[in-house]
């Protein structure tokens, strides 16, 4: 069951923080209705000329103030706590739901997006929850203390000021669907913003070498104009509209105090006295200043449901994700699996079978998807049709901590560290099988032994040293399932050869290797040919008599 994207999920697991919370809120909100009253009291004493009596009301109304404020500091660093609580939980769901997304979610979402989504706005949104708890109990709950106090002390009084009350909620209710717009324009610019910044940081070196930094520089300066005049729209509408609703409050002010001031007058029996007056005066003058917030809070939701919208779908837990299993045998079935781009380009119905020892070969033309086929058997792409394991689906394995299933990318990242670093990342495995079947071995004094360290330029080694350094990572783990894409490109020939005579002895795992060499492919148990978004499934031998095969490793050979 999905409770993560709840809001009252984190309420209810943060009990032990809440329930203080609201007594100490309460607290806050109920004594602090008697500080007006005391003030009358402390006022109508200075009339009677006794000092004691006097004296007895300061002390009494100084002591109340304290308290009201000690239990308000608790409110507000109990309600931090539950904030700081909250967001924890909720960046550490979305960071995980976000690493078990397929990479295709990667491509056709920006990256400034989803940066926002699991950093701004999850603050955002415990921002909102915050300020919202706060104002619920210091304006929601003070307001109906208020009201009750000034109807008891004059029930006439009070209603000559409330219309100008109900109009001040009225108006800042139709203001809450100008805020909600503004936010959400703002919000969806900080992602573009973002994107571009980011885009710019990547390829600052290329637009250099090029002569059109400047042409670039100056859609970024307008992208930050563009975001500052967002920016402001979004905050004057959040955060300024507040003074004008205590206006129309304030103006229902000038009423009560010309007839509160005639009744004080003609009120011979005292009942209703100068402190009477200053304390419903103080009373609604408090009253008008919580319903000139309660505009605010309905600003600051507006600009929560927008945060809590967007960041929402990143605390959805798959729970029929099986996450810990072991597979049933050694077979990889591809039976129809299929996969589409948004922008338009798509593979279909491949189907083939393999068994632990195999290798598998595929090989078409360009961009008739080999590399996209293996990244659907990665599990890091989505597909349709079944692709087993063991078993298992594949897409299942994403979130099984046992590596199951390796893949080598066709780019090669080498990261600021050892070679031996490079390869193993700290986890246990078979680094000297590793080293030999990738023919990694015979290069270690050229590159400069294992703890030589690599530069993330890639300015200290070859390209085939690369590329083999990629397949050791890959054969490091002796994964069920090996993923290579296009391994041997940049390696000669006769290493190459070398290196598939090692994978064949290599009878620990399913391989399946992209290319288009014929040295390769002859050495394969089985190769998947791709041919106009259709696919044979055979050996070597027999595929050879398939026109469009003998073409391919003509032309290859040719070349």
């Amino acid at each position: 069951m999905n409770k993560y994207n709840k809001i009252s999920y984190y309420f209810i697991t943060n009990l032990h923080i809440v329930i203080p919370m609201c007594i100490t809120a309460l607290l806050f909100d109920g004594l602090t209705c008697f500080v007006p009253i005391l003030e009358g009291k402390a006022i109508d004493s200075l009339l009677e000329g006794d000092f004691n009596i006097v004296l007895k009301y300061c002390i009494i109304f100084f002591s109340l103030v304290l308290f009201v404020q000690l239990n308000r500091f608790f409110k507000r660093y109990l309600v931090r706590v539950f904030g700081n609580k909250m967001s924890l939980k909720m960046r550490t769901i979305s960071l995980d739901t976000l690493f078990t997304k397929d990479l295709n979610y990667f491509v056709t979402n920006n990256t400034g997006d989803i940066l926002n989504r699991n950093l701004s706005d999850i603050y955002d949104t415990t921002e909102g929850i915050r300020k919202m708890t706060t104002e619920v109990f210091d304006t929601f709950v003070l307001l109906i203390g208020y009201f009750t106090m000034m109807f008891i002390s004059d029930w006439i009084l009070t209603l000559i000021g409330l219309p100008f009350l109900i109009i001040s909620v009225v108006f800042s209710h139709y203001m809450k669907k100008i805020v909600y717009k503004k936010n959400k324009e703002y919000k969806e610019y900080v992602s573009i913003n973002k994107d571009i910044t980011l885009n710019r940081l990547n390829n600052e070196l290329y637009y250099r070498g090029f002569g059109v930094s400047e042409i670039y520089y100056e859609d970024y300066y307008k992208s930050l104009k563009t975001l500052k005049r967002k920016s402001i729209m979004a905050l004057l509408f959040q955060g300024s509209l507040e003074p004008l609703y205590l206006c129309i409050c304030l103006i229902g002010l000038g009423l009560i105090i010309y007839f509160g001031g005639m009744k004080v007058i003609n009120d011979t029996n005292g009942i209703f006295t100068i402190g009477s007056l200053s304390a419903f005066i103080t009373t609604y003058a408090f009253v008008s200043k919580k319903v000139g917030k309660l505009g605010k809070l309905f600003n600051t939701y507006q600009a929560f449901k927008v945060s809590w919208v967007r960041c929402k779908d990143y605390l959805k837990i798959d729970n029929n994700i099986n996450n810990c299993f072991i597979p049933l045998d050694d077979l990889l079935v591809v039976d129809n699996i299929s996969h589409k781009y948004n922008e338009g380009f798509s593979i279909s119905n491949i189907s083939f079978n393999a068994k632990i020892g195999d290798i598998i070969g595929i090989c078409g033309k360009v961009r008739c998807g080999k590399t996209t086929i293996l990244r659907m058997l990665s599990g890091l792409y989505d597909y349709s049709g079944s692709a087993k394991l063991g078993g298992y689906e594949i897409k299942e394995y994403r979130n099984n901590p046992k590596k199951y299933i390796a893949h080598c990318r066709n780019d090669v990242s080498i990261f600021s560290d050892s070679v031996e670093n490079n390869i193993t990342f700290n986890r246990e495995g078979n680094l000297d099988n590793a080293l030999k079947v990738s023919k990694l071995d015979i290069d270690l004094d050229e590159i400069g032994g294992l703890n030589k360290i690599l530069s993330h330029t890639n300015s200290n080694i070859s390209g085939g040293q690369q590329k083999r350094l990629q397949m050791a990572r890959e054969l490091y783990l002796d994964c069920m399932l090996i993923l290579l894409d296009d391994p041997f490109q940049s390696v000669n020939r006769d290493l190459a050869i070398e290196m598939i005579n090692e994978l064949k002895n290599y009878k620990n795992s399913i391989i399946v290797l992209v290319s288009n060499n014929k040295d390769i492919l002859n050495k394969c148990d089985n190769i998947l040919f791709i041919d106009d978004n259709n696919s044979i499934c055979d050996n070597y031998d027999n595929l050879i008599n398939n026109i469009a095969f003998k073409e391919l490793m003509e032309a290859q050979y040719e070349c």
